[in-house]
């Protein structure tokens, strides 16, 4: 290099026999040499996982590490471990890594916990020697808001026979690299849902949306000349794409569905996990494809043919069973709650009709009241009849259907004393009555005195005082109760 040419990261591919050197202020450093029987083998940590509160190494040997914040506080002093635990959601670290017995801080890398609730699993590259010194190489990679998705097929013998066109195979041959990576990332924008949502609907799919991702197929070929990338647009083969079957928890996403028999009842199933239909939404322009994939090993597995411009979602439903016992658990609300509750009637919707809602008993009133689009206050504990009505233009209003509605509110603490540091408790623990509703998300005012993570779980860090809020529901109707927390 001369001088302001390494201002960014570069790789190179290097032959058996070539030779990088780099000269700093005159001194030359060795770069890539060999390591005699005294020195330190090289060791550069290989992330195996990333989650909110932990990172752990995929290496394998005799080696020790330490673990720093960004701040320099050390947190793991060159242990024999393979997985850093406890540790701060959204948070970057410096991991160290070094042969057991030597000394020094060995070789680094920086990393980042990922937000809460997610989990990265890290692939590593896959590499196939052709001719005698060039390769192809193909990697994987997921975004961290994205699903853990795994690509099964994607390997070099399979880039050579789909993928590589023959001049880029000659090239390969006489030593250049074809490298070929996969990025799953979050596209989760609002105008990708719409759209979605609406070929959902239009197939009668009462659906929720797990995930919204994309996926970019790139084809990086390396040579001495310099390189060259290519997006691909389209690979008739499709490359296997498995997403592990998401839990519960994870599915957080609001069901969409214009009455209860398009949530349950009219889903042409292919396949059940867990109590759950999967499919999988392909969105390329103004074109939304619903297709089937397979449950394998508690995968759900698909074959993405298209990258560059198109969006995939992962949509669920319930079973019918189990979306009779959501919607009788809808019918149960939270005092101070907020919420549209058009979904619950199975006859709004239908065209030709004006509607409104209305609670007619006036002392139920002072429990929930509901304005006449059908969005609901809830005031105290207690159980309201709310009222549909609808009438066709020039008519005369008529009462069509009826639900009732429980209203419930948690009891709590207004202050927890108890507490040391390095506790840890669930905030629901501080619940005294008995909830049939649970909460949605939790959120700490002072998470340097104690955090808590997205189940809900609080880690007690230092003495101070900070408040615990427990949320149902989501945006402003939530209905959000706090307890306050004193660590002596």
């Amino acid at each position: 290099f001369t001088s302001g040419e390494a201002s960014g990261a570069k790789s190179y591919f290097l032959s058996d026999d070539d030779d990088l050197s780099v000269v700093v202020s005159g001194k030359e450093l060795a770069l890539l040499k060999e390591a005699s029987e005294d020195e330190t083998p090289m060791m550069v940590p290989l992330i195996g996982e990333i989650g909110e509160d932990f990172v752990s190494l995929a290496n394998e040997g005799d080696f020790e590490s330490r673990l720093k914040k960004a701040d320099g506080t050390v947190i793991y002093d060159w242990k024999q471990v393979s997985k850093f635990t406890e540790l701060d959601p959204d948070s970057e670290y410096i991991i160290y890594l070094r042969e057991k017995g030597s000394t020094g801080e060995g070789v680094s890398i920086n990393v980042k916990t990922n937000k809460a609730g997610v989990t990265t699993e890290v692939k590593n590259k896959s590499e196939q020697k052709t001719g005698e010194t060039g390769f192809v190489v193909t990697e994987t990679g997921v975004d961290s808001d994205a699903p853990s998705a795994s690509i099964d097929n994607l390997n070099p013998e399979f880039v050579r026979n789909n993928i590589a066109d023959a001049n880029e195979l000659d090239l390969v041959k006489d030593g250049s690299t074809l490298l070929v990576q996969l990025f799953v990332r979050n596209a989760n924008s609002d105008e990708n849902r719409k759209k979605i949502e609406e070929a959902a609907k239009k197939k009668n799919l009462g659906s929720g949306i797990a995930s919204v991702f994309s996926m970019s197929l790139i084809k990086t070929l390396i040579q001495t000349s310099g390189t060259s990338e290519t997006d691909i647009d389209k690979l008739e083969n499709g490359v296997d794409v498995a997403i592990p079957i998401p839990t519960d928890d994870e599915l957080k996403a609001e069901a969409f569905g214009e009455t209860e028999e398009t949530r349950s009842a009219n889903i042409q199933a292919f396949a059940t996990a867990s109590g759950k239909t999967f499919k999988i939404a392909v969105q390329t322009g103004d074109n939304t494809e619903i297709i089937d994939p397979k449950i394998e090993g508690g995968n759900i597995i698909f074959k993405a043919r298209n990258f560059k411009d198109s969006v995939y979602a992962l949509l669920y439903s319930e079973s019918e069973e189990q979306a009779d016992s959501q919607s009788a658990n809808e019918r149960i609300l939270v005092v101070k709650n907020k919420s549209d509750i058009t979904h619950l009637f199975k006859k709004y919707g239908e065209t030709g009709y004006k509607y409104r809602f209305k609670v007619e008993n006036k002392a139920q009133r002072s429990i929930m009241t509901v304005s006449k689009k059908g969005r609901v206050k809830v005031k105290r504990v207690g159980t309201a009849t709310v009222a549909l009505f609808r009438k066709v233009k020039g008519g005369s209003w008529s009462k069509i259907e009826e639900q009732t509605l429980t209203a419930e509110k948690p009891n709590l603490p207004k202050k927890v004393t108890s507490l040391k540091v390095g506790d840890k408790v669930y905030a629901t623990s501080f619940i005294t009555n008995t909830m049939v509703s649970k909460p949605t998300s939790y959120e700490s005012s002072k998470p340097s005195v104690a955090s808590i993570d997205s189940s809900g779980l609080i880690t007690i860090h230092k003495s101070g005082t900070t408040k615990i809020s427990i949320i149902y529901g989501s945006g402003k109707g939530a209905a959000k109760y706090k307890v306050k927390l004193k660590i002596q």
